[in-house]
């Protein structure tokens, strides 16, 4: 009788040790999963950032360089992807399309993303690179090799503060002053948060509208075409309010092609309709 417990008790410890290695597995799977959309959120902006920015010059260009780097590498690897192998020549031709000269290309780019594993060189005889053969992956997996790319280089903080502001204003517009608070939180320092602010209205990746004092400030990709009709609107809505516009864009960038039926119908969101 007592074997026959004994034989019980060791099943059950058994099971409990299955059971609890399932549970970490699970966890661990959803940790991993949620780390890859935070870099695939990541090196979105940061593409669209460098993109942006390829229509300026100017000396606060040298505060975003590994913006620039990173994102200039994950354009080229997208263009680079399907097409196997190219030749050098035809390579420089697709990269001055996305601003990036020949010298930089050859000196920083290129090993940049050959330090990924996503493509190798072929050199000549002399040494100079001939041709690049490519095994890029599919285009969602690119941006988390962009996000790696740009921590590699270690970014300043005004580009941390940058990206991180990017991803808070892409959610609703938001005052500046919340704003401030919200990246104050995420540890970041103030001088670099005002720099940064300053550096992205200036370039117009960020805009805002309303009093001086208080603006709302939001993302230019975004919310740029539905600010210029709805801004007032957007500047009278409560916390309560903006939280329920918030929930209805996630759900929208979640269901491409949401029908407008599938909607629930508030007075927040019935306004919102009428706005965008």
């Amino acid at each position: 009788m007592q074997e026959a417990e004994d034989i019980l008790t060791q099943y059950k410890m058994i099971a409990m040790r299955s059971h609890l290695s399932l549970m970490l597995k699970f966890v661990m799977d959803v940790r991993s999963a949620s780390l890859s959309l935070l870099k695939e959120k990541t090196g979105i902006w940061i593409v669209r950032t460098q993109k942006h920015l390829q229509d300026f010059v100017g000396p606060y260009l040298n505060y975003y360089d590994s913006i620039i780097v990173a994102g200039q590498c994950g354009r080229l690897m997208s263009r680079l992807r399907k097409m196997e192998a190219i030749e050098f020549d035809k390579l420089k031709v697709l990269a001055s399309d996305i601003g990036i000269q020949p010298s930089v290309l050859k000196g920083v780019i290129i090993p940049t993303i050959e330090k990924t594993g996503s493509i190798s060189t072929i050199k000549d005889n002399t040494g100079s690179v001939s041709r690049i053969e490519e095994r890029i992956p599919i285009t969602e997996e690119i941006f988390p090799l962009v996000t790696e790319t740009w921590e590699s280089l270690e970014p300043n903080e005004i580009e941390s503060v940058t990206i991180e502001s990017q991803e808070l204003c892409s959610e609703i517009p938001c005052v500046e002053g919340i704003l401030k608070e919200r990246l104050n939180t995420a540890g970041y320092s103030q001088k670099s948060i005002d720099s940064a602010l300053s550096l992205q209205l200036n370039c117009g990746i960020l805009n805002n509208i309303g009093e001086s004092q208080s603006p709302l400030v939001y993302s230019e990709y975004v919310w740029g075409s539905v600010m210029k009709h709805g801004g007032k609107w957007m500047m009278q809505l409560t916390s309560e309010q903006q939280e329920e516009v918030r929930s209805l864009v996630d759900r929208i960038n979640n269901y491409q092609g949401l029908p407008m039926d599938f909607i629930q119908s508030t007075p927040t969101t019935i306004a919102a309709k009428k706005v965008a």
